[in-house]
Parts: structure tokens; C-alpha cells; sequence
């Protein structure tokens, strides 16, 4: 007899324990019971309850996902939408998996998945999932590579010519932020106006400041929250995480989207990961053509691209999604150790 049902907070121990089992590589560091908490119990404004949910087969565990909630503007329309994460089956249970996002996909207009695992980019198409609008592309850009090399996660013949591109790389002048800086404000002291901006070009997620200060309640990473100001004005939001060695830029938006302003922005940003002790690299992930152009221009390097898969295909079609590291688990996926890309 199978049962589907949310986690409680009172049950984690127990639930670690299975993540745990069926967890390997550097996923497995995020078992912090702390950051579980943060992830699946925390109140949020925009979801009741926890956000944990298993499937059971007489008492027993047998595979678990959780959702993060959202809501994507599409066009003159908002659906609400979720990309799972922590998504894992006993093996002794093969359908459990399969069966459990069946049951999440139905709780949500648009279900979506960036990037992932090799196992789970081989099983979404099964499950109707397609590549919508154009890949999410990853940039970096290492800041202090001197430093970075002491902590970097792979050491072996390769690093003192890592280092040296990084060098040569980290050297080469940023593009100029303008007239633009970025000012530490507490989310709730934004403008109202300001949460309505009009995005880059794609179906974007809401974005308010209630969302922005759960982000904040995080430990494992730790977040910041900015006002990017053009000559001392409100011209848009800035949020940031600091995991272990690095700057992500999770979230970026402006009142008056352009690919001039979204340059000097994105410099402002890397600008304000620089003031951070610690930080020895920049991240930053883009999908509308503005701001994969405006992370090329403001000094930004091309990593890599993840699809962006969606369920049902046609709801999205063939839009471009706004898809920063906050839309998915990107923004706060955790390890004691650095992991650098660069």
C-alpha cells in the first residue's frame, strides 16, 4: 500500500538518514540539518506548510522530492510552477521516483528542471518534459586567483595552468559599472513599483520582497540583498549568496531593462562580491539573449549551458525563460569545500 504525504519537521533525523543513503558527491553536503529546515519548513508567504514530500510503501520511505514554489508571468497571464530538487528513490522501489513526480507535476500549472543530474536528464523526456526557449548559460569569473588556488577543489598537474588563465583573466579590466553602484538594503524597504519590473526579455518569475527575505533566513549559504541605484535613483534588485569561496549572482532585475544598463548592473554586482572577504570567484547564470550578452560585455566568462526542461511542453512552448540561480536550487547548492568552475 503506497501513501503520498508531506515531511514534518519532527521527522527529519529520520528523513536525512534516507537522503543520506541514496546521496553521493557533493549533493550529499547539503544534508545540514539546519539547511534542511531552511529548505522544506521555513515559512514562506507564497506556500502553506512544508514543501517536503515522500511516498511510503507499508511505513516505509521509499522515495522523496521537494518543491520550490513559484509563479511565471507569461506574457498577460501568471501560472504557478515548481522545480523539484532533492529528488531520490530506494532502488528496491523502482517506480516510487516516478510515480512521486507524477503527483508533484499535478499540484502545478508548469513543472521545470535546470540542469540536473545525468540520470535525471535521461529520464525527463520520459515523463514529457522538453527543452523550452534557448539553454541557461553559466559565466564566472575568477577574482582573486592567487587565493582561489589554495582552496580549489581539484588539485593536480592542471592547477598552476589553471592558474595562470585565471591570472591572465582576472587581470583584464572590467567594463565600466557608469553611474551605477549597488546599495545594501533590506528587501522590504524596496518600492512596491520596483517588484514589478518588466524583466529581460522572457517569462519571468515574481519576484517580491517576501520571497527575497526568506532567501535571507539561509545560513548554508548566506545572502545579501542590494538596490542597484543609477545616479543615486531606484533602478533595480540585487541578490546575492556567499557560499564558500564564491559570489553568485542569484538574482538581478531593473526598472528599465536594457542591455546598456543590464552591462553596467552586472558590473556593479561583481563589484560588490569584490567587497566580500572570502570570495574568490563570480557566478552568474543567464538565458534571455540580453543578458547572456550583457554577462559576455560586462567581463563575465562562458562556462557552460543546461536546458531547461518543462512539463507540460506546451504551456511555455518555444519562450525564453528568465531562469537565474534563484529559480532553481543553483542558488544555494552548499559545501564546506569550494567548488569553483574556473
Amino acid at each position: 500500500m503506497t501513501h503520498f504525504r508531506t515531511t514534518a519537521r519532527e521527522e527529519l533525523p529520520a528523513l536525512i538518514e534516507f537522503l543520506k543513503r541514496l546521496s553521493s558527491g557533493p549533493e550529499s553536503a547539503t544534508l545540514l540539518p539546519e539547511h534542511l529546515i531552511w529548505k522544506y519548513y521555513e515559512p514562506r508567504a507564497d506556500w502553506e506548510g512544508s514543501r517536503s514530500y515522500v511516498l511510503e510503501e507499508d511505513g516505509r520511505i521509499v522515495a522523496h522530492l521537494a518543491t520550490m514554489p513559484s509563479r511565471l508571468r507569461l506574457g498577460s497571464r501568471t501560472v504557478t510552477c515548481t522545480h523539484f530538487i532533492d529528488w531520490v528513490a530506494d532502488p528496491g522501489a523502482p517506480l516510487a521516483g516516478s510515480v512521486l513526480l507524477r503527483k508533484i507535476t499535478r499540484m502545478f500549472d508548469v513543472t521545470f528542471c535546470i540542469g540536473g543530474s545525468l540520470d535525471n536528464r535521461r529520464l525527463l523526456p520520459k515523463f514529457g518534459f522538453q527543452p523550452s526557449g534557448r539553454p541557461a548559460a553559466i559565466y564566472a569569473r575568477p577574482i582573486r586567483p592567487f587565493r582561489q588556488v589554495l582552496d580549489h577543489q581539484t588539485k593536480d598537474w592542471r592547477l598552476p595552468l589553471r592558474l595562470a588563465r585565471n591570472l591572465a583573466f582576472s587581470v583584464t579590466p572590467l567594463a565600466t559599472p557608469g553611474s551605477w553602484k549597488a546599495v545594501t538594503v533590506l528587501p522590504r524597504d524596496v518600492s512596491a513599483k520596483l517588484w514589478d519590473a518588466p524583466g529581460s526579455g522572457g517569462a519571468m518569475h515574481e519576484r517580491s520582497a517576501a520571497k527575497c527575505e526568506y532567501f535571507l533566513h539561509s545560513k548554508h549559504p548566506e545572502y545579501e540583498f542590494f538596490l542597484l541605484e543609477q545616479d543615486g535613483r531606484p533602478s533595480g534588485g540585487l541578490l546575492l549568496a556567499f557560499p564558500p569561496g564564491q559570489g553568485r549572482i542569484v538574482d538581478i532585475w531593473l526598472s528599465d531593462p536594457s542591455l546598456e544598463a543590464f552591462v553596467h548592473a552586472l558590473v556593479a554586482a561583481q563589484r560588490a562580491c569584490m567587497k566580500r572577504e572570502g570570495v574568490h570567484e563570480v557566478m552568474f547564470r543567464a538565458s534571455t539573449p540580453m543578458l547572456r550578452e550583457a554577462a559576455q560585455r560586462s567581463g563575465l566568462r562562458f562556462m557552460k549551458e543546461d536546458a531547461i526542461m518543462t512539463y507540460p511542453a506546451k504551456e511555455i512552448g518555444e519562450e525564453c525563460i528568465e531562469a537565474p540561480l534563484i529559480a532553481d536550487d543553483a542558488a544555494y547548492l552548499y559545501s564546506p569545500q569550494s567548488r569553483y568552475l574556473t
